[in-house]
This record gives structure tokens, C-alpha cells and sequence, in this order.
């Protein structure tokens, strides 16, 4: 059976415990554990605050890609983008039975049920007195031992959080929480950023009474573990979110914000036992671990597994990541660490530091205290971590430090990139944030004679004509074996010119070819035009493709009907490498459906000029929008296009509307759909609203998605909110190229947009003995190689993390950070059926013949008895 797993943690500790050196503070249970476990004496959290670093920290991914930027309790509301990648979920799909107890922090604050649902614990008790956390904890691990399944426990103590308590003076919010008392007992240590002073003393004293609390719970807990006879079964872990809730410290960039403690003491490796490691590592290393400790493999994470580094098999040395975006208020920041250096980068005119104290009287003051005032920060901070650990002399711009600056700025910006970081959309930010972006690109720039930027979207024809002419095009990624025989594929406009695709897919073949002689790649090409039809009409046949280009609703569609073959021996080698939101668009019931081969993206752009000219700033948001809109009216220009033509998918047109509403078209379980709810018929009503306000065009109601002879080419109207890459080159040749600049996604409830992958599916018509073939087209197609190659002739994004591409351009970052906010639309084997019920009913409404509430009622009463005939 796998080791169990005990996952303990609490709330702003650092690395103020006695096995870390802090000489007064009364730690005997976790200075034992470190004694049995391996230590990491430069561990470091993802994010100084609360959440971001949870999220981080139980997802093995950065806040950029997991979505949660900020705090998650009311009124904040971050929240994880995709659940499922939870620490939790994953375990339970590998076996165990999972439970929370205490702290919960790292995704939305809702009911427990509701948290044990949607992260994957089968049971959520969360609570924030220590004495309770320790009891049910126990009483937890007691039962566990009656049972044969593994087990993950996460445990969560408040200590030491700053908590209200009527002891504190007017004005001091303290560490004073329930039962605690200061404790000096053998003294106390200041931090060295704290001035030693009396006010630090008192403040000293509660947190080291606030931690002994926390150590006994902790001692608590394990002593349990040893009396029930698991303590040789289960791995342990202890952390905590981020650094100590003092000035200069929590909710800043430096070392004191970032440093936390992380011990793991796993039974049966020698290695692990009594091990202090003094390589710097990340949070985000945790979940990787863990699932190499008990021998499960695991991808879409960020960080690497730690075992290597613990049992002397790998001791390079690592870069840290860090980031700060919303904490109480809006203060962008990232950081880059190395052993020797460490670069920070600030995108805002903040406080050079966060007050985390939440006290109107300050008792503690930072070391670093210069005059009566916080400063603004600089744009960018650099400091020498050997001279100067206490990070108090920026050496930004001094001469002999700028090939320092610049190698970081590298390796800042390539994370930020590889992290769809929202900060690289310079449209959606302030001028400090762009000069501070420009500083970095520019460090990254400096020493050649001219910046010359490469470009992502590359001819086809240089590309095919030397990338895929290269044999071996799959970079080893299961090896091809003895497969031979003819694959028909069947491929849609993708590249929108007809005699570029033609030639594209011309040479595609070719190099495929030779890199496979024994197998012979027939692609046929397609039109859209009654695609589905096409499709089915072959499955029904059973003659026609091997493999077919599609999208995750359309595989949903097919797969029911027995039409699609699974592809994970495939992508078994390269699953990793794949973004995770593009493969599980294609996974249902556990396995996949199709191998993505690019990303399409769409996000808002604006026809500058119709803004300007009316006074009025770019709309973000639907408030905005509506606010825009008489205005413009009276110009006669709509604010907004829409293409509410009943032909087109509703996924370019109402279906982000109601996402932004915060709504679903199905329910969670797919068994029935929910745009009837609040959410759809806001959405629809807002539509409705803004084509009285003339805010569409009047023609609203039938238009179709297409550019060409559009009112938005026609300068009619100021934006469109779903735009690619090549319809941005569209409008730019209507409108010029200065006038249409692209922005995030329009926020409702909150920002989204409609971005899925193109899939290339197994058919049923590829048979057995063909197999092996069809699995080297597929690797091939998907590679880093080729999907780079068709990424610069189609305009839209790699599904792989190892494809490299320049994203310097404002667009690119654009579009990159709108990935973020990109839902792939909700596949349902009744998907392109209920969109077709559902659109002549928004129709009607955009019409004014019924209310937007009457026509979702009468269109939801149609699709539900259509998916109970189905």
C-alpha cells in the first residue's frame, strides 16, 4: 500500500522556529520533526500573502496560471481556475481517502461541503481555534488507522496569524488569539530587518507565544500518529504559507516575505531522515514530491521533484520564483532569486512595503527605517545577497552590476511568459507598469548594436522548408517502431489563405514522410460548411478518416456515439509537456480524445479612434460598456459589435457572456443545462439593454462573425470583444494599424473569454492493424517542431510548454495573457444540439419579441427534453 500522507501548515510563521535558529522561541515537537525529517534551510513560498501561496503551494503551480492573484474570503474572491488540479483531487484519483481539518485558504471560501466537492477531499472541517484543529486532527488519525486506504490529512493552524483579542491596545491588532500568552520566557529574538527596540520586544514576545501554541497542537498530532501505529507508514510535512506578519516582511518581495520552513520526514529512505538540504527551493516542488515519494506520476505542474536534490542525485542549483499582485490593494510585483543575486520588479507606485500588520500603531519599525515616510519602490531592485542580505542597497543602476540585471530580467521575463503572466499586457496597465516592462525587456536588450525583435508568426514556407524537413521531428517521444501503412487525415481551414494551407499541408506531408518512409500521410482538405454533418455521416459509414481535426465539444459528441478511439498511448511520453487545460478539454471518463496541436485565443480589440474622438476611456468592463454607450450612440457608432446570426456558434458570441456573468450552459454534472440561470439572463439582458441604448449594431440580431464588410471594419463600431490574431491583421488593414489595439477580456462578474484547442482525434474508422501509424502522425502533428511551424503560418498559439517562441510583441502578450481567462467551452455530448436550440431564442430577444428571461425559460424547457430523448 502507499505511504499515507500527513500535510500540516499554518499561517505566517517564516522560519521563526528553533530549528531554524531562532534560539527563544519553544518549538521541542518541530524541532523533533526536523531532527527525523529532511530540512530545507532555503525553502521559499510563491507569493508573501495568504492564498496565492496556498494555492501554490497544494497545486504545485504559480498564481499566474492557477488563477488565484489574491485573497479568496469575502470581499476578494480569488479562486482557483480549475479546481481539480487540487493536491486532493489528484491524490483521491490516485486512492486515498482525503480530508481537510482547520485552515482553508487556497481556493474561494464557501461552505465546507461545497470546498470538499470541489477540491476532491471526501471530508472538510475547517476551523480556526488550534485546540480543535489538534482534536479532530486526532481523532482523524486515530480512525485511520482502522482502514486499509492510504490516507492524505491536510491540516491547517491559524497560529500565528495576527487575531483581534480585547488585550490589545486601541489601535494594535496583535498575536493574542485564544489562549495565548506572550512567552519570553528564554528571552526574544528580533529579526534582524527589526529594529531591537522595546516595542519590537513586546510584539516578539506574543508571536513566540503564539508559535509555542502552534508547536504543542503540532506535537499533539504527531504523538498520535506514533500511538496508532502509523507513524512508519506515513509521510509528514510541515510548512507554512509565507514569512512573519511584521513590517519589511509578509507582503514584500525580500527574503523575510518569501522564506518559510519545509520539513518532510518519509519513513523508510535513510536519505530523508535528520537531512538538512541548503539548496534554494519553491514551494511549487512540494506536490511533485510528493506524488515521487509515493511513486505516482503527475503533471501540469509547475515545480520538480526535490527527491534528486535530498538523495544526492541532483544538487543544481535553482532559481526562485516569487509574485505579488492583490493583497489589499493592487500592487503588482515579481521577483527572480539566485543563491548569489536577487532582482525584484515593481509595476505599480506602491509603499515600498506592504504594511501586513493590519494595526493603525506600528509596535515594531524595520531595520531599514530612512526618514519619517514609506518611499515608492523603484522599478526595479537589485540586490546582492552575498554583501547585503538584508536587501537594503539597490544596485539597479549601478554600471558594474547591469550584466547582472540583465541576465535576471531574462530569466524573470521567460517566467512570466511560460506562466501566461496577466502583468504582459501592457494595454490593461498603468505607464509605470509599461516603464517597468520596458526597463526589463531593455536589460534583457542591452549590449547589442540593435534589438532586433524576432517575430512569433514566421512564414510557412521558411518554416516547413528547414524545421519539418528534420527527421526525427517528435524529438524521441515514443519511438515509431515497425509501424507502416496509409493514414487519411482530414483537415479544416485552420490557415485561413487557401493556397498557403494547401502548400503548408503540401510539405507537412513531405516531412512527414521522410521522416517515416514506411507510413504514407494523405491529407484531405476540408471546408467548414457542414462540418459536423460530414463527420458523422463518415463514422456512420465507417469509411473516411483515420484522423480528423476537431473541438472538445465535437469530441464529446462523437465519443458518445462510439466514433473516437482514445489517444493516451500517444501523448504518454509527452504528456507533461502539454499545457494541462488543453489535454483535459479532450479527456472524459479518464482518457483522452484527442491530441491538441494549437490554442485558439480571442480577446477584445478596440477601434481606438471611435474612443478618442468621443472623449470616452476604453471600456473593461459591461459597466463600462453601457456607460460608453449612449454616448457613442449619439455619434452613431455602437460600442460594442455582436454576431447574433443563429448559424454561428454561440461560443464567439453569447456563451462568454454568460462565463463573464459568472454562469454555466451546463450543470456541473452535464446532465442538465443552466443558462436559465440569474447568471444567462444577465448576460442576454445586458445584450438586450445595450441594443436599446443603440450600443449594437442594428443589425445585431443576424450578423455573422466574419470581418469583411463587418461594422466593426467599417469604423461603426468602437469594440469587439472575441478577436484573433489574424482578425486583428484584418481590421488594422480596414481601420490602420495605429487605431485597433487589443485589450484583456470584457469583465462582467469577471473577466473571460472563449479560447480552445484544435484536437486531432482517433476515429473509429482507423483500424487495429493502422494503429501505430496513426500514433506517429499524431506525435509528429503535435511536436514542439511542427507546432511552431503551424503556429506561424494559422496565427494561434502552441497546446505545448515546450514550444519556444518570442512573446515580446504587445499583441502576443496580449493574447498570451488572455489565455488565462480562456474557457475552452463546456463539452457536452449534447453541446452543438442545445446551441442549436438555444440560439433562435437569443435571437428572439435581441429582436425584442420576448424578455431575455422568457426566451431562456422556453429555450431551457426545449433542450432539457431534448437531453432527456437523448
Amino acid at each position: 500500500m502507499r505511504p499515507n500522507i500527513l500535510f500540516i501548515h499554518c499561517h505566517d510563521l517564516g522560519r521563526f522556529l528553533g530549528c531554524y535558529g531562532v534560539p527563544t522561541v519553544h518549538t521541542p515537537s518541530l524541532d523533533r520533526l526536523a531532527a527525523e525529517s529532511a530540512v530545507f534551510d532555503l525553502a521559499f513560498s510563491a507569493a508573501p500573502h495568504c492564498s496565492p501561496a496556498r494555492a501554490a503551494l497544494f497545486t504545485g503551480t504559480y498564481p499566474q496560471r492557477n488563477g488565484v492573484l489574491g485573497l479568496t474570503h469575502s470581499p476578494f474572491d480569488w479562486d482557483l481556475n480549475d479546481p481539480s488540479i487540487h493536491l486532493a483531487r489528484r491524490l483521491r484519483t490516485a486512492g486515498y481517502r482525503t480530508e481537510l481539518i482547520g485552515v482553508h485558504h487556497e481556493s474561494r471560501t464557501l461552505p465546507d461541503v461545497e470546498v470538499a466537492r470541489r477540491l476532491g477531499f471526501d471530508r472538510v472541517r475547517t476551523d480556526h481555534h488550534h485546540t480543535t484543529v489538534a482534536d479532530r486532527a486526532i481523532e482523524s488519525v486515530q480512525a485511520s488507522a482502522r482502514s486499509d486506504e492510504p490516507w492524505y490529512l491536510q491540516v491547517g493552524f491559524h497560529e500565528p496569524h495576527r487575531s483581534p483579542s480585547d488585550r490589545d491596545r486601541p489601535g494594535v491588532m496583535g498575536f493574542l488569539g485564544p489562549d495565548i500568552r506572550p512567552d519570553s520566557s528564554l528571552g526574544v529574538s528580533v529579526p534582524a530587518f527589526l529594529r531591537d527596540d522595546p516595542g519590537a520586544h513586546e510584539e516578539i514576545a506574543e508571536l513566540q507565544g503564539a508559535v509555542r501554541r502552534l508547536d504543542d497542537g503540532v506535537g499533539r498530532i504527531l504523538t498520535a500518529l506514533d500511538s496508532s501505529g502509523l507513524r512508519d507508514d506515513t509521510i509528514v510535512v510541515f510548512t507554512t504559507d509565507h514569512g512573519l506578519a511584521l513590517p519589511r516582511a509578509k507582503c514584500t518581495l525580500y527574503d523575510p516575505g518569501l522564506e518559510v520552513a519545509l520539513m518532510i520526514r518519509a519513513p523508510g529512505r535513510p536519505a530523508w531522515q535528520g537531512t538538512r538540504v541548503r539548496t534554494q527551493v519553491s514551494h511549487v516542488d512540494v506536490v511533485p514530491t510528493l506524488f515521487d515519494l509515493i511513486d505516482h506520476p503527475v503533471d501540469g505542474v509547475s515545480g520538480s521533484s526535490l527527491t534528486g536534490l535530498v538523495e544526492g542525485r541532483n544538487d543544481t542549483a535553482r532559481a526562485v520564483l516569487g509574485q505579488l499582485t492583490h493583497h489589499i490593494y493592487y500592487d503588482p510585483r515579481r521577483s527572480v532569486r539566485t543563491p548569489e543575486f536577487k532582482l525584484i520588479a515593481n509595476f505599480s507606485n506602491a509603499p515600498q512595503a506592504m504594511d501586513p500588520t493590519q494595526s493603525w500603531i506600528h509596535r515594531s519599525t524595520p531595520a531599514a527605517l530612512a526618514g519619517p515616510a514609506v518611499g515608492s519602490t523603484a522599478p526595479l531592485e537589485l540586490y546582492d545577497l552575498t554583501a547585503d542580505p538584508a536587501e537594503t542597497t539597490n544596485l539597479a543602476d549601478e554600471p558594474d552590476h547591469q550584466e547582472t540585471v540583465r541576465s535576471l530580467a531574462r530569466l524573470l521575463l521567460d517566467w512570466m511568459h511560460r506562466e501566461g503572466d496577466p502583468l504582459l499586457a501592457p494595454s490593461t496597465v498603468s505607464p509605470r507598469h509599461q516603464h517597468t516592462l520596458e526597463l526589463l525587456n531593455s536589460a534583457v536588450a542591452q549590449g547589442k548594436e540593435s534589438h532586433v525583435k524576432r517575430r512569433l508568426f514566421v512564414a510557412a514556407t521558411a518554416v516547413v522548408a528547414t524545421a519539418l524537413s528534420l527527421t526525427g521531428c517528435t524529438s524521441g517521444e515514443n519511438s515509431p517502431g515497425d509501424a507502416n501503412g496509409k493514414v487519411v487525415l482530414w483537415m479544416y481551414p485552420v490557415i485561413k489563405d487557401p493556397a498557403a494551407s494547401k502548400k503548408f499541408w503540401q510539405d507537412a506531408t513531405q516531412s512527414f514522410e521522410k521522416a517515416h518512409p514506411g507510413t504514407h500521410l494523405e491529407i484531405q482538405l476540408q471546408t467548414f460548411d457542414k462540418r459536423d454533418a460530414q463527420i458523422s455521416a463518415a463514422l456512420a459509414a465507417g469509411s473516411g478518416p483515420d484522423i480528423v481535426l476537431i473541438t472538445p465539444d465535437q469530441a464529446a459528441t462523437y465519443l458518445k456515439v462510439g466514433g473516437l478511439l482514445p489517444v493516451d498511448d500517444a501523448v504518454s511520453a509527452s504528456r507533461g509537456r502539454f499545457y494541462p487545460g488543453s489535454l483535459r478539454a479532450a479527456t472524459f471518463g479518464g482518457k483522452t480524445y484527442g491530441v491538441p496541436i494549437f490554442q485558439n485565443i480571442f480577446t477584445t480589440a478596440y477601434n481606438t479612434k471611435v474612443f478618442t474622438d468621443a472623449g470616452v476611456a476604453l471600456p473593461r468592463t459591461w459597466s463600462d460598456i453601457k456607460a460608453a454607450a449612449p454616448v457613442l450612440a449619439r455619434r452613431g457608432v455602437a460600442v460594442m459589435d455582436y454576431a447574433g446570426n443563429p448559424e454561428q456558434t454561440l461560443n464567439m458570441s453569447f456563451y462568454p457572456l454568460v462565463w463573464q456573468a459568472g454562469g454555466r450552459i451546463f450543470s456541473q454534472d452535464g446532465k442538465d443545462v443552466a443558462f436559465d440561470s440569474p447568471q444567462g439572463v444577465a448576460a442576454l439582458q445586458f445584450l438586450v439593454d445595450l441594443k436599446k441604448a443603440g450600443g449594437l449594431p442594428a443589425d445585431a440580431a443576424t450578423e455573422g462573425v466574419a470581418i469583411e464588410g463587418s461594422p466593426m471594419a467599417a469604423g461603426k463600431v468602437g469594440l469587439r470583444q472575441l478577436t484573433s490574431l489574424p482578425e486583428l491583421g484584418q481590421l488594422r488593414a480596414a481601420l490602420g494599424k495605429q487605431t485597433v489595439v487589443l485589450g484583456r477580456p470584457i469583465a462582467g462578474k469577471a473577466p473571460v473569454t472563449y479560447g480552445g484547442p484544435g484536437l486531432l482525434a482517433l476515429t473509429s474508422i482507423n483500424k487495429s492493424k493502422n494503429r501505430a501509424a496513426a500514433y506517429q502522425v499524431l506525435e509528429y502533428l503535435s511536436s514542439p517542431t511542427f507546432q511552431k511551424s503551424l503556429i506561424g503560418a494559422a496565427g494561434n498559439f502552441p497546446t505545448r510548454r515546450d514550444v519556444q517562441l518570442d512573446k515580446s510583441t504587445p499583441d502576443l502578450t496580449a493574447m498570451r495573457a488572455a489565455l488565462a481567462n480562456a474557457n475552452p467551452g463546456e463539452p457536452s455530448p449534447a453541446s452543438r444540439q442545445v446551441m442549436t436550440i438555444l440560439a433562435p431564442h437569443v435571437q428572439a430577444a435581441l429582436r425584442g419579441d420576448v424578455t431575455p428571461e422568457e426566451a431562456l425559460k422556453q429555450a431551457a424547457t426545449e433542450a432539457r427534453t431534448a437531453l432527456q430523448q437523448s
